[in-house]
């Protein structure tokens, strides 16, 4: 099913905010419970039967994400048409707004079109936000939603409660749930301002710092052509959202310029009602006898015509989902919440994939389970190996792992091949790819970067332990 909508997955992010698990792979394929991240934007979408799916990566990673995907996914039955857009390697990261931009230089974007982040997890059915956007009529509709997950612990690798960014949503629920205010707190020291325009129009609002943006947006393809005059603008979230937000109230009194050719239009092309594409029941409207008095202006001097909008060229909405879960995984806080909550996320997600084929055991202190302590709320990789009388409470085990016998393991995220011995005892940490945890060391509230290597009666607590590097010289 089309809807439409074009669906743009973004996952090409480099993970800035999480420098310390993406050390070792692209950040789409961070392993959240038993899989790789970019799998559940696609879940989303696959079950709501989107037809026409782009996945936006870096050069060179198209191989290892094709891959996963199709470890994950019955491509035979998958209803989305996969497409891709690779982005140029280049220093720093290109920015969302950016990543909109060049797809559109490109012709990438043939309609309105859905954008969702590759580090978005939820469980709200996607068909209904694009209903609302279609009986709206909307520029721009957001979803946010109001189960915005503050982690009740300490982060791993940091003292204390994570200090959490919050954004400032105005509602107007009167009107359809109307988005009349869209700006991070960070931005305002103090006062906030509002327009008279805004005020006029929306004199009973709500502004909410408790929502959580979920980077999911349904936006009208007329928005790309001012998105690409507007080259300063970098984030959707920062900078186009706020602005979109901003215009729906100033006034709705469109420029006649037929007079001039397409060249010289352009040049005059400096707001965004100039890039207004009209809905088709406002060009029938154009026809009505009466139209002329009622939605024309004539300047009697210049003799210039202009059009005026029945209501707002540019309306902006937010779809607010009130049951169920959305989060985020683009911080740590994030990540380790995600994979906490995978369960309640996703009550029904098959552990069982095409790669937990059970693995054979490599070392004399793993073998098969005896008696082992495994909480309902675990998410255990089948090719993992769990040593005997060992207990995993609220954790995620990923595949291929080796977890040796007696190890206590609670309130962890053990990523991809890891290798834990016997005897330790790791609480409150984020474990990476292919680190190796000897036995009787004792983690606290940490995180192990890829490819580390944890002493036997190692002790660490509240650190970002960084990859061990061996120096050539030693073998001299």
């Amino acid at each position: 099913m089309s809807f439409g909508i074009q669906a743009i997955v973004l996952a090409a992010g480099r993970g800035s905010r999480i420098p310390e698990l993406v050390s070792s792979q692209p950040k789409c394929l961070l392993p959240i419970g038993n899989r790789p991240m970019i799998y559940y934007p696609l879940h989303a979408l696959e079950s709501c039967k989107f037809s026409v799916v782009t996945i936006v990566i870096n050069e060179g990673q198209k191989e290892a994400v094709s891959e996963a995907i199709y470890n994950h996914f019955d491509t035979r039955t998958m209803t989305n048409r996969i497409g891709w857009f690779l982005l140029p390697n280049k220093d720093e990261d290109y920015g969302t707004a950016d990543t909109l931009r060049l797809m559109h230089e490109q012709k990438q974007i043939s309609s309105d079109f859905l954008v969702i982040s590759c580090d978005t997890l939820t469980n709200y059915p996607l068909y209904q936000l694009v209903s609302s956007y279609h009986i709206r009529d909307a520029a721009i509709t957001c979803l946010l939603s109001s189960s915005n997950i503050i982690s009740d612990g300490s982060t791993p690798g940091k003292k204390g409660k994570p200090v959490l960014e919050k954004d400032l949503i105005g509602i107007d629920y009167q009107n359809n749930d109307r988005l009349v205010f869209f700006n991070s707190e960070l931005v305002f020291d103090e006062d906030i301002p509002f327009s008279i325009s805004m005020l006029k129009r929306c004199p009973q609002f709500i502004i909410h710092n408790n929502f959580l943006d979920t980077h999911i947006y349904i936006i009208k393809k007329w928005v790309l052509d001012y998105l690409a005059e507007k080259r300063q603008f970098k984030s959707i979230k920062a900078n186009l959202i706020p602005r979109l937000v901003r215009e729906q109230f100033k006034s709705n009194v469109i420029q006649n310029k037929t007079t001039y050719d397409s060249e010289v239009e352009n040049k005059y092309k400096v707001d965004l009602l100039d890039y207004v594409e009209e809905d088709e029941i406002y060009k029938a409207i154009e026809n009505l006898d009466n139209f002329n008095l009622s939605h024309v202006t004539v300047n009697p001097d210049t003799k210039e015509k202009k059009k005026v909008y029945p209501d707002s060229a540019v309306k902006c909405y937010a779809v607010i989902q009130r049951d169920g879960i959305s989060l985020r995984a683009n911080t740590v806080t994030g990540y380790f919440e995600a994979n906490k909550r995978l369960r309640a996320i996703f009550p029904n997600l098959p552990v069982k994939d095409k790669t937990s084929v059970p693995s054979t055991p490599t070392t004399p202190n793993v073998g098969p389970p005896v008696k082992v302590q495994i909480g309902a709320d675990c998410l255990v990789s089948p090719s993992s190996r769990i040593g005997d009388k060992t207990s995993i409470k609220r954790s995620c085990i990923g595949d291929h792992c080796l977890i040796g016998e007696k190890a206590k393991i609670a309130n962890c995220v053990i990523m991809n091949h890891v290798t834990v011995e016997a005897g330790c005892n790791i609480q409150g940490s984020i474990i990476c790819n292919n680190a190796v945890i000897c036995s009787s060391a004792e983690i606290k509230d940490c995180i192990v970067a890829a490819n580390h290597k944890i002493a036997t009666y190692g002790q660490f607590s509240n650190e970002v332990i960084p990859p061990t590097f061996v120096d050539a010289s030693d073998d001299l």
